[in-house]
């Protein structure tokens, strides 16, 4: 072969370092890997299951109580379709089993589909 040895070397010693990094952060990756479980937050119980689940190396996510505000209050209006813009839409046709998917700047373009739709049909019909 033309190549010299120590090319041959380089390109070994470097596939090694590779191959010892990959194995390193593996490694790091699976110490790092603990489980973890969501608790619902009751008094007086939440907190020495938290304590239990930390002895076990066990990540522990406490969530609030549910409130009856929560499901009640919105910030936010929601928007009716047709006025939302920059959007990606997905439109099933009630007349026919396409379905329209389209990215807009400007308003959804349902009245536009429909007229599409039935010209189509019309179009087939003659």
């Amino acid at each position: 072969c033309s190549h010299p040895e120590w090319s041959f070397e380089t390109v070994e010693q470097q596939t090694r370092r590779q191959k010892q990094k990959k194995e390193y952060s593996k490694k790091k990756s699976e110490e790092n890997t603990r489980c973890m479980v969501t608790l619902p937050y009751v008094k007086g119980v939440t907190e020495p299951l938290e304590r239990l689940f930390k002895k076990c190396n066990i990540t522990t996510v406490i969530k609030p109580p549910k409130k009856l505000r929560r499901p009640l209050f919105h910030p936010k209006d929601k928007l009716d379709d047709a006025v939302k813009r920059d959007c990606v839409y997905k439109i099933p046709c009630k007349t026919c089993k396409k379905v329209y998917i389209g990215e807009t700047g400007r308003a959804v373009r349902l009245e536009e589909h429909r007229k599409e739709a039935i010209y189509t049909r019309t179009q087939k019909r003659e």
